[in-house]
């Protein structure tokens, strides 16, 4: 009889143990988000986001869709941050001005459909963290930018402010932050 409880004990320690080291398997969504990079074309921008919602999944992609297109404008915001501060250093732009021209960009930028966006893929990594993969090229950028200066332009007098440096911005943001 006393073999046959430490038999029965070891064996539901053995059975615990395995049960608490299942760890969920497979890449995490690191891995596959940088795996999915590679495939956006070379020079765009790159966003990418991860989202966790217990056990509703749906929610958890789109958490990861709305975080992928966060980092596209969060990326813009960069490039008019240094238009901006270009035009106050050759005073196109006084510093207050300035600002408030790149408050009323950044909302325009916060506000856009990001037309152009495109998503290269998604899916679940380990312990079901879903991942989006979204970029945007060069060309795309440059149109969502100068529409929303144009609709900053309607609440702040911004003068001459333009994006004619726009490629000496736009260089260093995509390969400070995502894939140049």
């Amino acid at each position: 009889m006393k073999k046959l409880i430490v038999i029965v004990a070891a064996l539901l320690a053995v059975l615990l143990i395995a049960g608490c080291a299942s760890a969920p398997s497979g890449p995490s969504a690191s891995e596959m988000m940088s795996s999915a990079k590679g495939n956006a074309p070379d020079g765009s921008l790159i966003g990418q986001g991860t989202g966790t919602a217990g056990k509703d999944k749906d929610a958890a992609a789109k958490k990861a869709q709305d975080n992928a297109r966060f980092q596209l404008v969060r990326a813009m915001t960069f490039i008019v941050k240094d238009l901006v501060d270009d035009a106050v250093a050759q005073g196109r732009l006084t510093s207050g001005t300035g600002e408030e021209f790149r408050q009323s960009v950044n909302t325009a930028l916060s506000r856009s459909t990001l037309p152009g966006a495109t998503k290269v893929d998604s899916g679940f990594g380990a312990g079901d963290v879903a991942w989006c993969v979204y970029y945007i090229e060069k060309g795309d950028v440059l149109k969502i930018i100068n529409s929303a200066v144009n609709a900053a332009k309607e609440v702040v007098s911004a003068g001459p402010f333009n994006t004619n440096n726009f490629d000496a911005k736009y260089g260093p943001v995509a390969a400070r932050e995502w894939k140049n």
